[in-house]
């Protein structure tokens, strides 16, 4: 068999000519014996796509809400943590002195690599430098949120296993074709 290697002129993209024998999809005879010859697309270019789409994704917590009146008198310096992936990202602190700290204009921004559909949110509180306890966390379906491009919603916080209140996050999905 004599089998050509060639360079499209119009591309880099090195193909492989086949002999016209070989233009087959399917080698077997079909009922009548004869075989059926390839698409019409074949030996044409494919449509220019765009061959990656970056996704930033934006997290705003917005109200935290504990179901236990006494232990979210008693929260100080509460902050989120978001992991999508490896990567994490940490707001700052919440307004804190009510019952139901907020943050004011805290924005935490990850990129979302290879579609990756769940998102983490812990509730953190700083008691010293060196110490951190977990408040709650939470684990985020973002193909199911995020099916307008933008949502806010409530979520439930969990601590070993048990609901220990709610936060309030607005999420968003910025795409930018490369």
């Amino acid at each position: 068999m004599n089998t050509n290697f060639g360079v499209d002129p119009d591309s880099t993209l090195v193909h492989h000519v086949l002999p016209t024998t070989m233009l087959f999809q399917n080698p077997q005879p079909n009922v009548l014996g004869v075989a059926t010859p390839m698409s019409s697309t074949a030996g044409k270019r494919p449509p220019t796509t765009n061959y990656y789409t970056a996704e930033t994704i934006i997290f705003r917590p917005l109200e935290l809400k504990l179901n236990d009146p006494f232990r979210a008198a008693k929260i100080h310096d509460v902050y989120c943590k978001f992991k999508l992936g490896s990567r994490r990202v940490k707001t700052g602190s919440a307004q804190t002195g009510t019952t139901n700290p907020t943050w004011l204009n805290t924005t935490a921004a990850i990129e979302r690599k290879d579609g990756e559909p769940i998102a983490k949110i812990k509730v953190k509180e700083k008691h010293l430098e060196v110490l951190r306890e977990t408040v709650g966390e939470t684990k985020i379906n973002l193909d199911e949120v995020l099916k307008s491009g933008r949502t806010k919603r409530w979520f439930t916080l969990e601590k070993y296993g048990h609901p220990i209140g709610k936060i309030h996050v607005e999420i968003e999905k910025r795409s930018i074709d490369i």
